[in-house]
Order: structure tokens, then sequence, then C-alpha cells
């Protein structure tokens, strides 16, 4: 499923001489009314999500392995609100500020057919085999970057740029009815990224963006890779209503005597992904 969805935005990116040539044969429309100076979008989203942990590997030899969904018997499908917002400074508009939001939260419990030793970092009691485990993991995803019109006319805006993706993540295992440890962790994410917006007519748009990274600083490795395709309908001069398809893949990696601010004393390995779809109402102006 990432792999449709990031061949989809791939296409639509590569598309662009293509637009082109189609909306200049359509009927104009300026460039005021296509890509508004602010907008503002929330709607539902719909995400299949897969989470991997690996906690404390360097404190307990080979570390606990967490299949979070299986062992905590978390849904592997979730419906969560998102928030997404943009602003387009200076007189040409080709500079866009960019953010989004929305978090998972997610608990759940399972009871155990073998025993389980938590590391330091979630409690280190062993729970023994006919135990009720419970638990959660939270993630937040705080995305804002930065985007620069190569090309913006009365139908087209092909943008690059960067910006910060930001993960606070929190996760928490133990005994039912009792108290359990936790452990949280901030994961900052630079990005670099290219995107299309294309105006097909007055009211119909299509839109697409791939963002990636991968940083290795003081023992700590982050990766992500996020791609976007869309459609939006504009049936009145300042509201819309879109759908779009995406993915994203986030994998962390924490050694011990990290120095990066907001890792706290985590020690190990995290990888999360997700693949959704999000229906939504935009307000732009």
């Amino acid at each position: 499923m990432m792999k449709k969805i990031a061949a989809m935005t791939i296409g639509l990116l590569l598309l662009t001489p293509l637009a082109w040539a189609q909306v200049k044969s359509s009927d104009s429309l300026s460039e005021k009314e296509a890509f508004k100076r602010w907008y503002f979008s929330v709607g539902p989203y719909f995400a299949l999500v897969d989470s991997g942990i690996s906690v404390g590997l360097d404190k307990v030899g080979l570390g606990l392995n967490l299949d979070v969904e299986k062992l905590l018997g978390l849904d592997s499908s979730t419906v969560v609100a998102r928030l997404d917002g943009a602003y387009r400074a200076g007189k040409t508009g080709r500079h866009k500020i960019y953010a989004s939001w929305f978090a998972f939260r997610r608990s759940g419990e399972n009871t155990l057919t073998e025993d389980i030793v938590l590391p330091p970092e979630l409690g280190g009691q062993t729970i023994p085999s006919g135990v009720t485990l419970e638990g959660k993991f939270d993630i937040d995803i705080i995305k804002t970057v930065y985007r620069y019109s190569l090309i913006l006319d009365d139908r087209i805006d092909l943008h690059v740029g960067g910006g910060l993706y930001v993960a606070p993540i929190t996760i928490g295992v133990g005994e039912k009815g009792s108290s359990f440890g936790q452990t949280s962790l901030t994961a900052p994410l630079p990005v670099v990224g290219l995107g299309i917006n294309v105006a097909l007519t007055p009211k119909w748009y299509i839109m697409a963006s791939s963002d990636l990274m991968y940083l290795e600083i003081s023992n700590y490795t982050g990766a992500i890779q996020n791609n976007m395709a869309g459609v939006e309908y504009r049936p009145f001069n300042n509201v819309g209503f879109g759908f779009r398809t995406e993915s994203l893949r986030l994998g962390v990696e924490v050694e011990e005597d990290s120095e990066v601010p907001g890792l706290g004393d985590f020690v190990g390995n995290i990888d999360f992904s997700y693949v959704g779809a999000s229906l939504y109402v935009s307000v732009f102006f």
C-alpha cells in the first residue's frame, strides 16, 4: 500500500509538463483565485498503523523486541482528527509556511502466553505467563515546513522546501491493575521535499508531495519518508472539500550517551509506519 501511494505521488510530480499543457487549454483562472494567502483544513484521518519497538538493547543484552499491536492487543486501524494550515508570504506568494498536526492515542491489553522481562526503561519487572498485560503507545506527528514555488502562475504551483517533523512518543507497558513503567522521547527529523498543486479547473485541484530525510548525529539515527496525493473540489468561493491518501514511515535508533535533546533515557529502536486516507473541509482566503 505504501509503495502504491509513493508511486502515485511520484507520478503526479512527474506529470507537471502534461498538467501545464492541459490547464493552459482550459478556462482562465487568476493566481489570486487559485492559490490563496491563507489555507486551513480539518477532517477525520483513517489510518492503518504498524509499530515495532526494541527498547534497551545496550542494557539488557538482546533487549526486548515488542510487536506493539500483538503484545498489547492494540488496534492496527484507527481514526484521528487532523489539522492543516498554510500561509503565503511576500507580494508574489512564492514563499509558503505549511504546518500540520495529528496524533495517535492507542491503548490495549492482552493475556501473556509466556514470561516477559521488561527492560529498566519500562520498569524492569518480570511478568509471568497468564498475566494480563496493558499499556499504551502514543505518538504525535507535528510537521512544519517552508516551501518555495519554483513555478507559480494561474494554474500550477511547483515547489521545493524543507522543514522539521517532530514526533513526541510515549510507550508504557505493565501488569493490568498496577502501575507500569513508561518511557518518552521526542524524535526531531529535518526533511527536504518536493510538491505540486495543479488547478485543473476553477473548482478542481490535484496535489502531491514527498518529504524525506536520513540523519545521524550523536548516537542518534532518524529516517522519515512521507508521501501524499490528493484531490480537492471547491464549489464555493472560500470553502472546499478534499480527499487525500498518505503514507509515512519513521525510524529512530538511539544508542547510549546520545546528546540529542528530548530523547531522555531512551535506548533502542522504534519503527513506526502508517498508510491512510483523509476526508476534509478546507477554508481559504
